[in-house]
C-alpha cells in the first residue's frame, strides 16, 4: 500500500519525465544524441524519460541543460500536469 505522498511523488516523477520528453521533441533531439550529451546509455535515458526510474538530481540538471530548459519550468509544468 502506498501513502499519499508516495503516490504524489510517483506521479510527479512521471510528469517530470513527460515534460523532459516533450522538451526533447521540441528540440528535435534524438534519444541517442541526448543520452550522449549527458553521458548516459540509451537504455538509462529511455528509463528516465519514460518514468520507469527516478532521475537523480545531477542527471535531471544535465538533461535540462542539454535540452535548454530551466529546471523550474520542468517542475512547474509537472506540477500543473498532476493538478489537472
Amino acid at each position: 500500500m502506498t501513502t499519499g505522498i508516495e503516490d504524489y511523488g510517483r506521479r510527479f516523477g512521471q510528469a517530470v519525465a513527460a515534460e523532459l520528453r516533450a522538451a526533447r521533441g521540441r528540440k528535435d533531439i534524438t534519444l541517442e544524441a541526448l543520452a550522449e550529451m549527458v553521458g548516459l546509455s540509451r537504455s538509462a535515458a529511455t528509463n528516465y524519460l519514460k518514468g520507469r526510474r527516478e532521475i537523480p538530481m545531477s542527471t535531471f540538471l544535465a538533461l535540462c541543460r542539454a535540452l535548454d530548459v530551466s529546471p523550474r519550468e520542468v517542475f512547474q509544468a509537472a506540477q500543473d500536469a498532476i493538478e489537472q
